[in-house]
């Protein structure tokens, strides 16, 4: 059971922190707010906080060095990063600092508490083995996604059902939303998987004809290198598509 739980926001924009906390009242929390890493910090040592939900970047600090000072204090409280600056990069970095989870803005108010109830029931061990869904997917070598929001799991399930084809597949999202990372997952659960994984970024293309069917591609750099196809596979993942100068 969650409600009542005491749940501690930190956003530096004041309307998101008051419009989420308003969300988490409604959904049964109990809610502290702090507008950056020095706010928040003392709330943690003062007040037994269950879970905490984060922005990444703060006017102090970030959120990751509030992970670092849970974990340092030998806190179990889950935190879960809600931002709309999130990248690879950040994920992972908090992944590997034991974060619950990392969900980009746009998020609604049923992503946040389902996050938050998993996370908290996970913490408090009420969770029998093997009844609940895991937390977090995880994609093979450096590539971590992780999320328990319905739109995640939908995503990953998604993924495992179009793998399989061989088909072109369009990947559509902003700078950083993690669109190489399911493309290497898709090439991974797919009959390609022994190949070879070429990700190219076709802004940084330019091209001339050749005489034996191929594209020869050189990047900015005047460095030359040659796409060929390659029987029984590889995958040819094409970012910023529409500035290919070809």
């Amino acid at each position: 059971m969650t409600q009542g739980k005491k749940v501690l926001i930190v956003e530096p924009h004041k309307e998101s922190r008051e419009s989420l906390a308003s969300a988490l009242i409604k959904a049964g929390f109990e809610v502290l707010q702090a507008g950056g890493r020095g706010d928040a910090i003392p709330l943690l040592d003062e007040d037994q906080v269950a879970a905490v939900v984060t922005e990444v970047k703060l006017p102090d600090g970030d959120g990751v060095s509030i992970l670092s000072h849970v974990r340092s204090r030998g806190l179990a409280s889950p935190v879960i990063f809600v931002t709309a600056f999130g990248t690879m990069t950040s994920a992972i970095q908090a992944m590997k600092k034991g974060a619950a989870d990392f969900l980009v803005k746009p998020v609604t108010a049923r992503d946040i508490t389902e996050a938050l109830d998993f996370a908290i029931r996970k913490s408090d061990g009420k969770n029998e083995a093997g009844s609940a869904e895991p937390l977090a997917h995880t994609f093979q070598g450096h590539n971590v996604v992780i999320g328990v929001s319905g739109a995640m799991r939908e995503l990953f399930s998604l993924v495992q059902r179009i793998a399989p084809y061989d088909t072109n597949i369009l990947l559509c999202g902003e700078s950083g939303s993690g669109k190489e990372v399911i493309a290497r997952e898709i090439h991974r659960l797919s009959s390609r998987r022994d190949g070879s994984f070429v990700p190219v970024n076709c802004a940084s293309l330019s091209a001339r004809p050749s005489t034996n069917g191929t594209a020869i591609c050189h990047i900015a750099t005047d460095t030359a290198f040659t796409i060929k196809p390659r029987p029984g596979g590889s995958s040819l993942f094409t970012e910023k598509l529409p500035r290919t100068p070809i």
